[in-house]
């Protein structure tokens, strides 16, 4: 079965970049595929917006395809020899504003080296919008 569905290396993330939307998940190993695909939907409908199948275990999303400050919802099926088709758990992201303003904090390194700081939190409840 899949496990770790990311979207842009994390899980379920919020202001996702709609150029750069790349869409990944890890397989357990223990089931065979023939074939494989990723759907896309919109979160606040469920309207599909497109069906990509893969070989591999990363999908990129064409730009045009997504909408800024919206919430989508995926998840991968596979197929297996037998016919079986077998869904994972949906994952989702929001994508950011179509225009993004303001400065960039960055470290000043002298090649195209990115940094990423980040922390988990355990939070006592749920967050709002």
């Amino acid at each position: 079965m899949m496990m770790e569905l990311k979207c842009c290396g994390r899980i379920n993330p919020l202001g996702v970049d709609k150029q750069n939307i790349r869409l990944s998940f890890a397989l357990d190993g223990s089931l065979g595929y023939s074939r494989c695909e990723c759907k896309l939907f919109r979160a606040d409908n469920g309207q599909p917006v497109c069906v990509i199948p893969t070989e591999g275990t990363t999908v990129w999303i064409p730009p045009e395809l997504v909408e800024g400050l919206t919430a989508y919802s995926w998840q991968v099926e596979l197929f297996t020899p037998e016919g079986e088709r077998v869904s994972s758990e949906p994952a989702c992201f929001e994508t950011g504003p179509d225009i993004w303003q303001g400065g960039w904090i960055c470290g000043g390194q002298e090649d195209d080296r990115v940094l990423l700081f980040q922390k988990a939190l355990q939070l006592g409840a749920p967050v709002k919008k």
